[in-house]
């Protein structure tokens, strides 16, 4: 996953070590539903995400989070993302689904593995006025614009294809995503309060924090030339979801054909993923997570969720915890 793990000085092993035992502690304070983990299922984190819907703006995320330029400077250093770029996108959705999904023990166990590999990731950028900056990976900054990315997405995307959310949704989801953020090691204080404030720290971000170099642009390259769908559909996807503003600094085909191709695109995601009852679209880590509370409460469970649990233990299943 990672080129390279640096050899860190007595400095930066100290002060990872403190890092993580503040992590831990913010970690330890998180409230759970028990069985259920850190959500469960009356939130509407869970009623959106057993959707896989939001992996149709998968390349949308990624173009969002390396348009940042630490970021970008980071991926290209410690990621072999030119052999596979999404792959990354993949090991997020992945790790994502076990926070949401996983009981207590998973979703912790999880964050804390992705809050050390991060301690290892350092390095300088240029911001927009060409000032020379050092950053850390698990800077909650960076750890925010990740998170941004994928709020922001996950609205865009479900109501593109699903339908209109509710602000009353908007805001429960929201205030829901401040437990994803301690999660991840953001602390309260850099979070924004409310709704209000993400929209306008998103904009914010995008029109101040983020530029379009030639490092984001040659892992731009490497997204949009994916092995998992054309050139066309990526750009398709890419132009019909992304601010104009990064379209034009990714140098995307702003041409009616490619237009008109997402317009198609969409229309066929919606004609066949709703050609399968609700329960055969839903991922794999909510039929798991039902099957173990079931579980936890003497309950057998329902069918998939039985068989969900038995092929996790044979092999890693996608979007699965």
């Amino acid at each position: 996953m990672k080129k390279t793990i640096p050899n860190l000085s007595e400095a930066d092993k100290k002060n990872n070590a403190l890092k993580k035992e503040a992590f831990l502690l913010q970690l330890s304070q998180i409230p759970h539903q028990g069985t259920a983990g850190f959500f469960g299922p009356h939130s509407i984190s869970w009623q959106l995400y057993r959707e896989p819907l939001v992996l149709v703006g998968g390349i949308r995320a990624l173009l969002l989070q390396i348009a940042h330029p630490a970021i970008a400077d980071g991926v290209q250093r410690y990621s072999n993302f030119q052999e596979d770029a999404l792959e990354r996108g993949k090991r997020t959705f992945m790790a994502m689904a076990k926070i949401y999904f996983g009981d207590v023990e998973v979703a912790k166990k999880t964050a804390l593995q992705l809050h050390t590999i991060h301690s290892f990731i350092k390095g300088t950028y240029k911001d927009q006025k060409d000032n020379i900056k050092s950053y850390g990976a698990n800077d909650p900054d960076l750890l925010l614009w990740v998170l941004a990315t994928l709020i922001d997405t996950t609205f865009l995307v479900f109501e593109k294809i699903k339908g209109i959310l509710s602000t009353q949704q908007k805001q429960q989801f929201f205030e829901e995503a401040k437990t994803t953020a301690f999660l991840m090691g953001i602390p309260e204080n850099s979070f924004p309060a409310n709704l209000q404030e993400f929209n306008h720290y998103f904009s914010h971000t995008i029109k101040n924090e983020l530029r379009v170099d030639e490092t984001s642009l040659s892992l731009a390259r490497a997204i949009l030339n994916n092995r998992y769908s054309s050139k066309r559909i990526s750009e398709a996807l890419a132009l019909g979801f992304l601010p104009e503003k990064l379209i034009v600094a990714f140098e995307l085909d702003l041409s009616k054909t490619t237009s008109k191709r997402f317009k198609r695109i969409i229309k066929r995601i919606k004609f066949f993923y709703f050609l399968f009852p609700a329960y055969l679209r839903y991922a794999p880590a909510w039929h798991q997570a039902r099957f173990r509370m079931a579980k936890a409460e003497g309950r057998r469970g329902k069918l998939l969720g039985r068989f969900y649990h038995w092929l996790s233990k044979r092999m890693r299943i996608p979007l699965g915890i």
